[in-house]
């Protein structure tokens, strides 16, 4: 897949400003996980899946 022009940031100091980022939101999607009895998603899919609308029998391989 061609780059879009975002470098993310890496590291220590990266992962710890996400950390902190992370604590002020994620009671919120975990709270209502836990009152609807479902299982949250992990924060970072597989490298490997694919997104659902690629495994579409509709799928269209022209854009990309």
């Amino acid at each position: 897949m061609p780059r879009r022009g975002l470098t993310l940031a890496g590291g220590p100091e990266a992962e710890a400003r996400l950390k902190a980022s992370r604590k002020q939101y994620e009671h919120f999607p975990i709270g209502l996980a836990e009152s609807l009895r479902m299982a949250l998603p992990p924060w970072l899919s597989d490298p490997e899946a694919l997104d659902y609308w690629k495994t579409s029998a509709w799928r269209n391989d022209s854009h990309l």
